[in-house]
């Protein structure tokens, strides 16, 4: 286990040590989880079997306000104490355990916990309790990056609740290796328009040629959410990367860190023909929303387009 950011830059031993006082006062429950919850915060394990016997009576904000500081005791002794709260039955105290495992420091063992739990039958924690910008700082780094891309691909391997796959094939997209092409072939045909959508956009950040390729069935798909995601890769305005990630039809979690086309030829803002000929197509496409980004691909591009129709749909 990982231990996150202390409370203080120095370890407070005389603090602590009046802390422990209080924690012994067996005549006042609530003056020793006061302090046990204290000694918690400070990084102090102490505590904690005093505080899983009385999870049961905090309110859901005092529940919240104890997983938020609990990055700091990421140990061993603390796994009861963790496991309970990653599966509390109010979404704010399951984020704000989330939270605490995998922001700073998170190791394996925060990974396994929070993957483990998404997957047991019955439990209340769900993808949307689990920040991506947390992901994908974790895919950023090389030590715990593999770990990441191991349970998406356990996800993605076997049977398992469409949303939990969905974000599977999210993360996919920052840990993604060339073989992956194979589960792409599964999840493009998925009956699911979200799946598709996720799993063409990853396949557009990671695999260019492959995207290309796919490109003439992309454009006739049914969703225009998954026709959206051909503009999306071929949009070249750094200022414009915004992308959202549906993980069923209500859930869904912003991305500012868009993907920006660059040509394999000289002329980075030359579009190849492909995509361009894809573009032009789709601005014809019975969704508004979708006519508006391809134009706006091409302008990005420099591509001669029409103004006025491009204004038309404005």
């Amino acid at each position: 286990f990982s231990i996150g950011e202390k409370a203080v830059a120095d370890d407070p031993p005389a603090l602590a040590a009046e802390i422990r006082k209080y924690l012994q006062k067996k005549d006042d429950t609530e003056i020793s989880l006061a302090a046990a919850i204290l000694l918690a915060q400070l990084g102090y394990i102490e505590g904690l079997p005093l505080i899983v016997e009385s999870l049961p009576r905090l309110t859901s904000e005092q529940r919240t306000h104890l997983a938020e500081h609990l990055a700091r005791v990421r140990k061993h002794q603390a796994l009861p104490l963790i496991q309970t709260l990653l599966k509390d039955p109010v979404d704010v105290v399951r984020k704000a355990m989330v939270n605490a495992l995998l922001s700073k420091r998170a190791d394996e063992k925060c990974l396994e916990m929070v993957f483990t739990e998404l997957q047991r039958a019955g439990t209340p924690l769900k993808p949307q309790d689990v920040p991506f910008s947390h992901l994908m700082q974790i895919a950023a780094n090389s030590s715990t990056k593999k770990h990441l891309r191991k349970w998406a691909i356990a996800l993605l391997s076997t049977p398992h609740a469409a949303p939990l796959q969905t974000m599977a094939l999210i993360i996919l997209e920052k840990c993604w290796m060339s073989e992956d092409e194979n589960l792409f072939e599964i999840f493009s045909h998925s009956t699911i328009p979200w799946q598709r959508r996720a799993a063409f956009r990853t396949l557009g950040k990671c695999a260019p040629e492959r995207f290309v390729r796919e490109l003439p069935s992309m454009i006739k798909d049914p969703s225009e959410h998954v026709r959206m995601v051909i503009p999306n890769i071929y949009t070249c305005d750094r200022s414009y990367s915004q992308w959202v990630h549906y993980l069923d039809d209500n859930i869904f979690e912003h991305d500012y860190g868009s993907y920006h086309y660059a040509s394999s030829s000289s002329n980075p803002s030359k579009l190849e023909a492909a995509p361009r000929d894809a573009l032009i197509r789709l601005t014809a496409d019975s969704s508004p929303l979708v006519r508006f980004e391809a134009y706006f691909a091409l302008l990005t591009n420099r591509a001669t387009i029409d103004l006025a129709d491009f204004a038309a749909v404005l």
